[in-house]
């Protein structure tokens, strides 16, 4: 085997490991934000977690080699529409006659999709790596969804209990109805 055979499969190896890297860190951020450990542990909230593992994803996803991944120059349409909204919608914030200051924070909150949907798309490159992060957001809506009625026993509606995406009950219901079915999936394909 010659020397750049060699020098070629290490770094082969290497840009696989990389990408697998920021796939570890994107798998993170998706079960901090899909799980939301720091609103049922106790002490987690002080700890900006989302943040960690989406910074830790970046990081991984920069330094990490470009072999196991799609390039950027492969960006489909809808990435740069999104961005166009968010554009858009950082303009009209600006603007805003009821609260600019308000509308500006929440353009800023929903900004950070985009950078997380650009990952998505560049790390999860085959159906193993797409099953895991289905299966993290599908687990952790039954998890969720117990704590739910756990923690808001004493209340008329599970509104509140948790925050982020799960604190009004409507959203929390449109997650269950959304994993239903591939919770569903997964205990029709498992092989036990």
């Amino acid at each position: 085997m010659s020397t750049s055979a060699v020098m070629n499969s290490a770094q082969e190896k290497r840009g696989v490991k990389g990408a697998g890297m920021a796939f570890f860190w994107l798998s993170a951020f998706y079960l901090v934000y899909c799980g939301r450990p720091e609103d049922w542990l106790g002490g987690m909230g002080v700890i900006p977690l989302a943040k960690i593992t989406s910074v830790g994803a970046v990081l991984a996803f920069v330094f990490g080699s470009a072999k196991g991944r799609r390039k950027i120059s492969e960006l489909p349409v809808e990435s740069y529409l999104l961005l166009a909204i968010i554009a858009i919608l950082m303009i009209s914030s600006v603007f805003s006659p009821v609260w600019s200051g308000g509308a500006v924070s929440r353009t800023m909150d929903f900004a950070k999709v985009w950078v997380i949907w650009i990952l998505t798309f560049l790390l999860v490159i085959d159906l193993p790596r797409f099953r895991r992060i289905v299966f993290i957001q599908t687990a952790c809506v039954p998890l969720i969804s117990i704590l739910s009625m756990v923690k808001g026993r004493n209340t008329v509606r599970l509104e509140g209990v948790l925050g982020g995406i799960y604190s009004n009950s409507n959203d929390l219901a449109f997650a269950i109805a959304l994993s239903f079915p591939f919770c569903l999936m997964f205990f029709l394909c498992t092989r036990s």
